[in-house]
């Protein structure tokens, strides 16, 4: 298991979760990040990329906050 943690919202600093959907099928499956606050959100399916989530947590943490 990858201990990689997700950094809050770039956008408000708000605490996000992942979660996964489709899980109960072998076609579609795929992960979402959202955040509780200001509800941004940034997903991928399994298809695009690899059947994990460490590269949605990976493409998160990179983004930048915007500059005010």
């Amino acid at each position: 298991m990858n201990d990689e943690t997700l950094k809050p919202c770039p956008h408000c600093g708000g605490e996000v979760s992942i979660t996964e959907y489709g899980e109960d099928s072998e076609d579609y499956t795929g992960w979402m990040i959202i955040c509780s606050t200001c509800d941004t959100m940034m997903s991928q399916d399994s298809e695009m990329f690899t059947k994990n989530e460490y590269d949605l947590i990976s493409k998160w943490n990179k983004r930048s906050a915007k500059k005010k």
